[in-house]
């Protein structure tokens, strides 16, 4: 897997950044996924800081074998892994299954918007405003 740095990336917040991407006619889908994204990033940042519960090279995006992974974000308790999808639909992120099948992470974590929940071996789904409550 490569990664890549998803600090370098402008993050804003929400509410600034839902004004102007409606400002500039985004459509609907797509204003939900980046603002679900931008919500994610937000959260994996703030674990940086003290205490810290994610080591400082993560969140990262990845790429592997030509498609892409939301983020990848290292435990710092534990030493592990996890590949990180956020989805605003159905959607299936294939790219980090086959990056988990081939042992490039220890879990895989969907973070949705409709959804109840629940884990099928190593991948787990939670509603996305439950992240705050999860531990890497």
């Amino acid at each position: 897997m490569d990664f890549k740095a998803a600090g370098r990336c402008y993050f804003m917040d929400l509410g600034v950044a839902n004004y102007y991407l409606k400002r500039t006619g985004t459509d609907e889908r797509a204003l939900r996924g980046t603002l679900n994204e931008n919500y994610v990033f937000i959260n994996l940042k703030k674990r940086q800081d003290f205490p810290p519960e994610i080591a400082f090279e993560t969140p990262a995006f990845a790429t592997y074998k030509g498609g892409e992974i939301d983020f990848v974000v290292q435990s710092l308790e534990g030493n592990r892994r996890c590949l990180v999808e956020v989805k605003t639909g159905k959607g299936k992120a294939e790219t980090a299954v086959k990056a988990l099948q081939s042992g490039k992470a220890d879990r895989l974590l969907y973070l949705k918007g409709d959804t109840k929940g629940g884990e099928t071996g190593k991948i787990i789904t939670i509603p996305i405003y439950m992240l705050e409550r999860y531990k890497f």
